[in-house]
């Protein structure tokens, strides 16, 4: 069943594109060109809506949450002094971060671990999100939940927006090497939990 746990995460961590020149490229035209935008838009959206769904499990929020990120980056990529795939990931997921935290600080009623799971089985299934409905997705999803946040969050930005651990660094303020711990303990705690639970 170890092999079910590993499957999850490697089916929720979606690659991207290769990462390329092109791509540092489009971040430099996209400060001032609209459909270079667009085009940076569509390669990451995605990655951004994963880290909120998998954090919220509520599909409205975790869609207004990533257009308030767009709305940010339009704001602001201007201001991005570097045209570095890495800086400019580490850039986006802390504008993604900020405004988790803006939520949850806004949100007046706590929801409980039962609600989470009572919202998320309810909620109509979208195709990608198929697979992430069976039981054992539910009980790894209870499992993550229950990590501490360093590692919640570390693995969350590493499997469910696919960052790398240079771009996880950069969006947390923490060093490569916290990460690599973070993501080591936050697996070696999911393995052991989830053995626990067959």
């Amino acid at each position: 069943m170890e092999s079910m746990l590993v499957c999850f995460l490697e089916t929720c961590s979606k690659r991207f594109k290769k990462r390329s020149s092109y791509t540092m490229s489009l971040i430099r035209r996209a400060k001032t060109d609209p459909h270079a935008f667009a085009k940076l838009y569509e390669e990451h959206v995605q990655a951004v809506y994963r880290y909120f769904a998998a954090r919220l499990h509520d599909t409205k929020a975790s869609e207004d949450l990533t257009s308030q990120v767009w709305e940010a980056v339009l704001k602001n990529i201007k201001h991005l002094n570097s045209n570095k795939t890495v800086v400019f990931r580490g850039w986006l997921f802390t504008i993604a971060r900020n405004c988790l935290n803006k939520f949850f600080t806004e949100k007046k009623d706590a929801v409980t671990l039962q609600e989470e799971h009572e919202n998320f089985a309810s909620e109509e299934p979208e195709p990608h999100a198929l697979a992430q409905q069976s039981d054992d997705a539910l009980q790894i999803r209870t499992l993550i939940n229950a990590l501490p946040d360093e590692q919640r969050e570390t693995l969350t930005l590493r499997y469910f927006s696919d960052l790398r651990n240079k771009e996880i660094a950069k969006a947390l303020c923490v060093s490569q090497k916290t990460v690599a711990s973070n993501l080591s303990r936050a697996l070696h705690t999911l393995r052991d939990r989830w053995k626990n639970l067959q």
